[in-house]
């Protein structure tokens, strides 16, 4: 599966996929903002298989890497491909996971409580950059 690239930039790639490629791109504009520099946004578009060599020459060169992941942090798609750079990068990037916290999945108004939004998505962006 080939992935979409949006953006440029060496302070902060956003690696996404379906929802919270949504949140991300709505995240990216308030990031620059706040950091005053340009980042990037990664939608991986596919799953099963992810191009690790095309998604690592897009983003060795990288200080900060967020994956952003609207599922439950335990288990997963974020927590593979995290497990996956973190032992290709060695350390050259600071590289961390956003997920949806572990719990059961609420119903109605709370729908969307455990889950990354624009807001946190702006927020452990910036959290990561100032490490």
């Amino acid at each position: 599966g080939e992935f979409s690239v949006y953006g440029e930039g060496e302070v902060l790639t956003i690696i996404t996929y379906g929802n919270g490629f949504y949140l991300s791109m709505q995240a990216k504009n308030e990031i620059e903002k706040k950091i005053k520099k340009k980042i990037k946004v990664i939608d991986l578009r596919w799953l099963a298989p992810i191009n690790y060599e095309g998604l690592i020459s897009n983003i060795e060169k990288c200080k900060n890497i967020l994956i952003v992941d609207e599922c439950r942090k335990t288990g997963c798609h974020g927590e593979g491909i995290l497990g996956e750079l973190l032992s290709v990068l060695n350390g050259k990037s600071k590289i961390e996971l956003h997920a949806a916290k572990d719990s059961f999945i609420p119903l109605g108004v709370s729908a969307t409580s455990t889950l990354p939004s624009k807001e946190s998505i702006v927020q452990k962006a910036v959290d990561l950059i100032n490490g």
